[in-house]
């Protein structure tokens, strides 16, 4: 997370012609990371990438194999218009097989080329999809909802979600991933209609805890509603 806390100031710095900046990404030192973990990193850089007017370049002389791979199959760097990569041979060096992820916004809801290519990857029909469709339209309605309110002064264009899937060929398990960058359940909630229900529910806290993000977050789901006041939502 510091990492992540870093990158995001820097794509929050104001564009400055004779300034000193950034434009190398390197990971020669990572060896592990999870395809959440993954496409979180690659959201917040194509943040960044774009507020530098798109002069990152991944340096990957000294790269991981296996991370190599798994950011090539996840889309990674088609966000550079200067990584000049175009192909890393045959796959086959992890048994988790990442799928090219999808972005869009809170006024586009279609992600059909993630379920063509969970089906390839997975080499048959997904026999819950309908379940695992029904939870996607659900998160990226609450990117719409929740997650950039006018408050957060956010561009409709930087109002995004991404998504991606994993499926490990040795374990059989499908993982799919979405993340948007709104303000997050704890800073959305002092402002909405259960405030009060959530500060009940943690009266015995003192004042530091009661402001951790975990502790809203449990209070958030402990309190079951969400502003809309409909009962179908507040499930997390």
């Amino acid at each position: 997370m510091p990492y992540l806390n870093a990158i995001r100031a820097f794509s929050k710095l104001p564009w400055r012609k004779n300034s000193y900046h950034l434009v190398s990404v390197n990971f020669d030192h990572l060896k592990k990371i999870s395809s959440s973990a993954a496409l979180l990193l690659t959201a917040e850089l194509s943040r960044w990438d774009d507020s530098i007017r798109n002069m990152l370049k991944p340096s990957i002389d000294n790269w991981n194999d296996e991370i190599l791979e798994k950011f090539y199959y996840l889309g990674f760097f088609d966000l550079f218009k200067r990584s000049g990569i175009k192909s890393i041979g045959e796959d086959g060096k992890s048994d988790v097989r990442i799928v090219k992820y999808v972005k869009g916004n809170k006024e586009n809801k279609d992600y059909q080329s993630l379920k063509k290519q969970l089906f390839e990857v997975v080499g048959e029909k997904i026999k819950k999809w309908t379940f695992l469709h029904s939870g996607l339209d659900e998160a990226i309605t609450n990117v719409g909802h929740h997650a950039y309110p006018e408050s957060s002064r956010v561009k409709l264009k930087d109002k995004n979600w991404y998504i991606t899937g994993a499926f490990n060929k040795a374990t059989k398990e499908l993982k799919v991933v979405f993340f948007d960058q709104g303000i997050g359940i704890p800073r959305s909630l002092p402002t909405s209609k259960i405030w009060e229900q959530v500060l009940s529910f943690m009266s015995f806290l003192n004042y530091a805890n009661k402001l951790k993000d975990a502790t809203l977050l449990r209070a958030a789901m402990e309190v079951d509603r969400t502003r809309t006041g409909e009962v179908d939502r507040g499930k997390g």
